[in-house]
């Protein structure tokens, strides 16, 4: 994975996950991917029991020098505010690896929903 400065502070592009600080998008992704099933619960909650709505989720947030969630916006065209809200609360109580140099590490990326359920 490359890194390149950008302002002072380093920026990758990886796998379309977005970061500026000092951070490995490649631990974001996993940490990520672990709450996969969180996120998808989020939507299940929501939808009818046979089956599930694909989707696109944009998250946008901000991990502090702790490794948590210090801001965070969830945007999508796909669902409602309550799934919205739902993704969000998840990813607010997800705990990150802690940036390098104990600064803060900004993050874009997507979260696709497919339907992973058999009828």
């Amino acid at each position: 994975m490359g890194l390149v400065l950008v302002g002072g502070c380093q920026s990758t592009q990886e796998n379309n996950t977005v970061v500026h600080g000092a951070a490995d998008s490649e631990s974001i992704s996993t940490t990520l991917r672990k709450k996969l099933p969180y996120f998808r619960n989020c939507v299940e909650k929501n939808s009818k029991p046979a089956t599930v709505k694909e989707g696109r989720f944009m998250l946008n947030f901000i991990i502090n020098e702790h490794g948590r969630v210090s801001k965070g916006r969830v945007n999508s065209d796909d669902y409602d505010a309550y799934t919205i809200g739902c993704v969000g609360k998840v990813l607010k109580d997800t705990q990150f690896v802690k940036p390098l140099n104990g600064g803060t590490v900004q993050v874009k990326v997507p979260l696709n929903i497919t339907n992973w359920r058999s009828e």
